[in-house]
């Protein structure tokens, strides 16, 4: 059974979609993508934020019959994906420097 994803990436997340102007109709989509991703990295035990990842989930989608297409929007996701994790994690980061 798949993971609900964390309000907070779901927050971050719709926040990066409305920023780069994806139809909330889409972002169905998007989150969709994430949901599989996520569950592929925590079955197979991959890093989630390993570019290399990303290859053997495309390459996962593309032997269940996925279309370009739609591994185009899995891929896209995945990189926003990273960028949203990545600016999470400097926040918090600048945030703990600035308590200590």
């Amino acid at each position: 059974m798949m993971k609900k994803i964390p309000d907070v990436l779901v927050g971050e997340m719709r926040k990066a979609l409305d920023v780069k102007l994806v139809p909330r109709k889409e972002q169905v989509d998007w989150f969709k993508w994430l949901r599989y991703y996520l569950h592929f990295c925590e079955k197979y035990r991959f890093a989630t934020r390993d570019p290399e990842t990303e290859v053997l989930y495309l390459q996962k989608l593309s032997s269940k019959g996925q279309t370009e297409q739609q591994q185009g929007q899995a891929s896209a996701c995945i990189s926003l994906f990273r960028e949203v994790a990545n600016d999470f994690l400097r926040r918090v980061l600048i945030k703990s420097r600035l308590l200590n």
